[in-house]
């Protein structure tokens, strides 16, 4: 979430992760004391808390998707091409099905 925009605000990550603000909260507090994450004031509007990932919580990320690229890399390699097949065609479903979803800005299935 945070990865594909930053800062943002604390009220939209909530509703971006389906969460109460004080559950948004609370997770961030825990991330926030890991490391992961900073959070600061809005210059425009002091009331609002930003937060964006840490380079502690950048780097985590940058290595879970390289592990995770790789590690599916494998995985298709050993697939039979029907199977390729199949899983692009899966892919391509959701793709689509996520397009209609964001047009609609409903996110529950």
């Amino acid at each position: 979430m945070l990865a594909r925009k930053q800062p943002r605000r604390m009220s939209d990550l909530a509703e971006a992760l389906e969460m109460t603000p004080a559950s948004a909260s609370a997770l961030i507090d825990r991330m926030d004391q890991r490391g992961f994450v900073t959070r600061r004031s809005d210059p425009e509007d002091r009331r609002t808390v930003l937060v964006e990932l840490s380079r502690r919580g950048q780097h985590i990320l940058d290595v879970m998707e390289r592990g995770s690229s790789d590690h599916f890399a494998k995985l298709i390699e050993k697939m039979t091409p029907g199977e390729r097949e199949a899983l692009a065609t899966t892919l391509r479903a959701f793709l689509r099905i996520g397009a209609e979803m964001g047009e609609g800005k409903s996110r529950k299935c």
